[in-house]
């Protein structure tokens, strides 16, 4: 079999494509990051207070994982307001990516479970799914409007600063945000349901994205602060959930390093004191994953209603977790989207906004500053050194395109084999691959 390469691939958040060669009479499928990300060269020199608005290019959650490094650096905490902004905007920007997804899922063709429903005995509901789109894309626009309101852009957020935010929200806009989250709500009620009913929990739709399971893999994610340690933490769980390391945030450059393959520009992140395993291998010490998937494998209820019910629901389709497969990990989407709509309903009141300052001025400055922060694709860290003048002169960033790297190429290598064993066309391989790849 000749090489075969898929470019691009739909819905991935870096440039990205799969390579497929034969090795033995055995397909080796190779996912790769197609471009360089030297986030570092372009803020090292840079006064370090630009930060937050530097590092947004790699994603919405960066500009405020960066702005909480800043007020360690400073030594400040945002007011309450502040802080209910930035909470506010973050929620935002978990939303809109996650429903993100679930309208690409929708999407992928015309309508890419048509024949599965037709296994499945299920009417079509042609007409249903249009609406349900339509819903989808309205409830984005919405969304999108809230993250401008308390981020300035939506993509590209510019309002959090060191100690707080950059200004007050105008009268009108309490009203507009409230209004926003009570719409969100029911909307995405409605559309978990349906996709959970047409897609998720049915049998025959299911069985294509059994056999491409991923397979056990350890996670890692923020956990909260506790009565025993009062400041977030960050868990190391094994397949099987044990929690097998718990530790400060300063110290994950400290346990994760980093493996550079030269077929791809994205690093391979892995637990520094189990050692690189390799791909190929068929134990996975040393590999873990972060996101969605890993922060409800951790087992915790929610603490909000409608999604504790989709995660019984979830439990009571799937089984108890941890789950590894791509079923779960759209199912969880889901969840945290209501998780989400929920925390906005409960943010977006004008009294969480209203105080008398919105930032606490720093007056002295450290040399360090670091910061966690779990983004909509899973945990991020920031840690930069500064001189005296405030210059960056040094910056690491930890994020999801290296984090997840194994588990996406290990999904493409089992989609493919399971494919090509199905006697798959290359152009049904390729979808295949987007939509398995796409939940993570």
């Amino acid at each position: 079999m000749p090489a075969v390469t898929f470019e691009p691939l739909r819905w991935q958040d870096a440039p990205t494509r799969v390579t497929i060669s034969t090795h033995n009479a055995h397909p080796r499928v190779f996912y790769q990051v197609t471009a360089p990300q030297q986030i570092a060269a372009m803020v090292i020199g840079r006064p370090v207070e630009e930060l937050p608005r530097l590092v947004a290019i790699l994603g919405p959650a960066h500009h405020l994982a960066a702005a909480r490094a800043l007020d360690r650096l400073f030594g400040v905490n945002p007011p309450p307001p502040a802080e209910n902004m930035r909470q506010g905007l973050l929620q935002a920007v978990i939303f809109t990516a996650h429903l993100q997804k679930i309208f690409f899922l929708l999407s992928a063709g015309s309508d890419p479970f048509a024949g599965l429903r037709r296994v499945a005995g299920a009417p079509q509901q042609a007409s249903a799914t249009h609406g349900l789109m339509d819903e989808i894309m309205h409830t984005l626009a919405l969304v999108q409007e809230a993250a401008v309101v308390l981020g300035g852009r939506s993509s590209h957020p510019i309002t959090a600063i060191a100690g707080g935010v950059s200004r007050y929200l105008k009268e009108e806009q309490y009203l507009r945000l409230t209004e926003i989250a009570e719409t969100c709500v029911p909307a995405a009620v409605r559309i978990v349901a349906a996709v959970r009913d047409t897609i998720l929990n049915t049998g025959a739709a299911q069985a294509p994205f059994d056999h491409d399971a991923l397979g056990p893999m350890a996670y890692l994610t923020l956990a909260a602060p506790t009565a025993e340690q009062s400041q977030e933490t960050v868990r190391l769980q094994a397949p099987n959930g044990e929690t097998v390391d718990r530790f400060e945030v300063r110290q994950l450059l400290e346990k994760i390093d980093f493996r550079q393959e030269p077929w791809t520009y994205a690093p391979f992140a892995f637990i520094k004191d189990q050692g690189w395993p390799g791909l190929q291998s068929e134990q996975r010490p040393g590999l873990y994953f972060v996101g969605p998937l890993a922060r409800l494998n951790g087992g915790q209820a929610l603490g909000t209603p409608l999604a504790d019910q989709e995660r019984e629901r979830l439990i009571a389709g799937r089984g108890p977790f941890p789950h590894f497969d791509v079923v779960a990990a759209f199912w969880v989407l889901l969840v945290e989207l209501l998780q989400s709509a929920e925390n906005m309903r409960t943010l977006y009141q004008k009294e969480n906004f209203l105080g008398p300052s919105i930032r606490s001025v720093p007056v002295e400055m450290g040399r360090e500053g670091q910061a966690a922060l779990e983004s909509p694709q899973g945990l991020i860290y920031h840690h930069f050194r500064v001189n005296p003048d405030g210059i960056v002169e040094a910056f690491e960033v930890l994020e999801p395109v290296a984090e997840n790297n194994a588990l996406r190429c290990l999904v493409s290598q089992k989609t493919v084999e399971n494919a090509l064993r199905q006697k798959q066309h290359w152009k049904e391989i390729k979808a295949r691959l987007e939509l398995n790849l796409l939940p993570f």
